[in-house]
């Protein structure tokens, strides 16, 4: 589900949840989207998850583009894209704008899909990004790890059998 709490154009957020659909689907996890208002109930073998995609980021720590809030005991359901950081990095870095939110969707939802330190030293769950990570040609490098894959599904395997 994402809510789209900064008026971001139609055209921009659902290009990124195709983009970052595919990038799940390249970790072999099918994503369906869902509308605000539509009840937003997970059905049997799905999980629900929300990633708000916010206009005001937080003063600290300028560099991040989202934030997922998570519980070590209880994992989470809730992650933050900010789209005035988003928007300037996309700017600054020259890259496609809807390219640039997927993958700050993907990484904030795989903070919620993954153990609580998985940041890794490339591909979509890298700390930090920089313009080589996120060049056209580099696109098929901003995945997840196949152990991050295997995780991410053995996760939703277990939580999908409750």
């Amino acid at each position: 589900l994402v809510l789209n709490q900064a008026n971001v154009p139609a055209s921009v957020i659902g290009e990124a949840q195709k983009k970052a659909g595919l990038i799940y689907a390249g970790a072999g996890i099918d994503v369906v989207w869902m509308e605000p208002g539509s009840g937003g109930r997970a059905v049997s073998g799905q999980v629900r998850l929300i990633i708000s995609v916010t206009a005001i980021a937080p003063n600290e720590k300028p560099a991040v583009l989202g934030y997922a809030s998570r519980s070590e005991h209880t994992g989470g359901s809730i992650s933050f894209a900010f789209f005035s950081r988003v928007t300037e990095f996309a700017r600054v870095h020259r890259a496609d704008l809807s390219q640039v939110l997927a993958y700050v969707i993907a990484h904030e939802i795989g903070h919620l899909l993954l153990s609580h330190d998985s940041h890794s030293r490339s591909g979509i769950m890298r700390a930090v990004w920089k313009r080589a990570d996120i060049a056209p040609a580099k696109r098929d490098l901003m995945r997840f790890s196949d152990e991050q894959a295997e995780s991410i599904r053995e996760m939703l395997t277990v939580a999908t059998a409750k």
